[in-house]
């Protein structure tokens, strides 16, 4: 009966053990990932400021951030004899010459008459912009006055993903190329495996056809 009771009692203290050991801690790491922002720029630039280096800075600012096409739109004002509608014409091909100059080649062009309006050049691109994983932040005394005790709140490997999401040169990339099809990462590598070697591509030769005879 002693034997009994002893036993059961150690089942009984194993069972507690074990239930004990199914209860989780909530992991203090990172799990999630640089999160995307959508947004579009819409900006009127005067005429006089259609300048080559303020060409240059929106082409830059849309290599970078553009997603899509690059919009413009040259207005004018049909009453004036100073700005015509032939001269929008003309201004509207040299701003899109300077912009696939210098990198852009996604671009819609249109003018529009404004009564009474001054000649300007509407902007509009979709922007996409890399941020910090939404529930991430901040270690403990990065950027602030906080101690060591505050460090429960902070998810290890957050600092590594908000760093990474201001390096990255354009966030647009992170989307990827839905338009690729299905496509052979094995085959991709070889082809460029030689180039990075500097091996020489061999020359292509002839097909040969055995139902093909010659006189």
């Amino acid at each position: 009966m002693k034997n009994k009771l002893i036993n059961s009692t150690a089942i009984l203290l194993g069972t507690v053990l074990l239930a004990a050991c199914t209860q989780s801690t909530p992991s203090m790491m990172n799990s999630s990932r640089i999160q995307l922002s959508h947004e579009t720029a819409v900006e009127q630039v005067p005429l006089s400021e259609l300048t080559d280096t303020n060409l240059t800075i929106l082409a830059k600012q849309y290599r970078q951030y553009g997603s899509g096409p690059l919009d413009l739109v040259m207005t004018y004002n049909p009453k004036a004899r100073d700005f015509t509608a032939m001269k929008a014409v003309n201004e509207l091909k040299r701003v899109e010459k300077v912009l696939r100059q210098k990198g852009v080649a996604d671009l819609t062009t249109q003018t529009l008459a404004v009564p009474d309006g001054k000649p300007s050049l509407m902007v509009s691109f979709d922007t996409a912009t890399a941020l910090a994983p939404a529930d991430c932040t901040p270690m403990p005394g990065l950027n602030d006055y906080q101690t060591g005790r505050f460090i429960g709140d902070y998810k290890f490997g957050c600092g590594v993903e908000t760093a990474f999401s201001k390096q990255i040169a354009r966030p647009a990339d992170l989307e990827g190329n839905s338009d690729m099809g299905v496509r052979s990462g094995r085959r991709d590598a070889n082809m460029i495996e030689g180039y990075s070697a500097g091996v020489p591509s061999a020359p292509l030769e002839g097909i040969e056809r055995s139902d093909l005879q010659t006189n």
